[in-house]
């Protein structure tokens, strides 16, 4: 009943999010402002968070992934990871701890670099 309950208001909190979404945005910060619950100061989607504060800036933001995605020379491992990161920022709020923050940016920059110009090739 628990995680029933929590994953209803977790729906709700995305319904939300999607209803306030405007072309402009509403600014940085103001989902915390307006749902100053405990369990409400985030949208539990970073993804639907970005999209409510920044609104069609978020394109820009939200196309670093999918170019990296499909433009990256990361290796299975690396691509595996990257995409558990992306899964896990579309249905919660992991890049609000500075670890999974860090992580995805050292994914996405090592997929997007150019290895071979950093590193000699050698048998």
């Amino acid at each position: 009943p628990y995680r029933l309950a929590t994953a209803f208001s977790r729906i709700v909190l995305w319904l939300a999010a999607v209803q306030s979404i405007t072309p402009a945005g509403r600014g940085l910060g103001w989902w915390a402002v307006g749902h100053p619950g405990a369990s409400e100061e985030f949208a539990h989607s970073d993804v639907l968070q970005l999209a409510v504060e920044l609104g069609a800036g978020a394109l820009l933001l939200l196309a670093v992934p999918v170019i990296v995605w499909t433009k990256g020379i990361g290796d299975a491992a690396e691509r595996a990871a990257f995409a558990c990161l992306l899964l896990e920022a579309a249905v919660s709020f992991p890049m609000h701890l500075p670890a999974t923050s860090f992580l995805a940016a050292v994914l996405a920059g090592g997929m997007a670099g150019r290895r071979r110009r950093l590193r000699r090739l050698e048998l």
